[in-house]
């Protein structure tokens, strides 16, 4: 059995985690909806509640 060694596995990762957000930020795609709120996503998940963040809510004048 040839020796694999782990590392490439996680410089693997890294670069394809690097082209997914350079991708990302080029492409213009916005932020998930998830991301809108105040609280985590755990959070969200088990009570439903989210409160935007200041950059997202809109004023009413």
């Amino acid at each position: 059995m040839p020796n694999f060694d782990l590392r490439w596995v996680w410089v693997i990762l890294l670069v394809l985690f690097a082209i997914a957000y350079i991708w990302r930020d080029v492409s213009g795609v916005g932020n998930p909806d998830w991301m809108k709120c105040k609280e985590s996503l755990a959070t969200q998940m088990f009570t439903g509640s989210c409160t935007l963040r200041d950059s997202y809510q809109t004023s009413a004048n």
